[in-house]
């Protein structure tokens, strides 16, 4: 017999909460912070006035750059990926609700 495959809303929300608790929290509460205002991770460090002085800042920037984009597509594919949780859990409900409803609507004809 073929395995059935079925959604679980309720693992589907305790993926949600792993989600939010185990990587947007820590992000958006510890780690985002410190990249504005004048927290550690937004300021430039003080490279001084030797030659290789400026290569050594171009390539902080560019890792500084790099850093926070990878940042920022983490927190949007996070957020996205609970929408879609979100969206999958709304439809399994509106499906199991038309589920029920043609059930009952059977039961008058048996």
């Amino acid at each position: 017999m073929a395995e059935q495959r079925k959604f679980d809303p309720e693992a589907a929300r305790e993926f949600q909460r792993a989600v939010r608790e185990q990587i947007l929290d820590p992000l958006e509460d510890t780690l985002m912070p410190m990249f504005k205002d004048e927290k550690i991770l937004n300021r430039e460090p003080r490279f001084g006035q030797l030659q290789s002085a400026q290569q050594a800042k171009t390539k902080y920037a560019e890792y500084h750059s790099a850093t926070w984009q990878a940042l920022e597509q983490l927190r949007s594919n996070s957020y996205g990926m609970l929408q879609k949780l979100d969206e999958s859990i709304e439809a399994n409900d509106a499906s199991e609700d038309a589920n029920v409803s043609e059930m009952r609507s059977y039961e008058g004809e048996l």
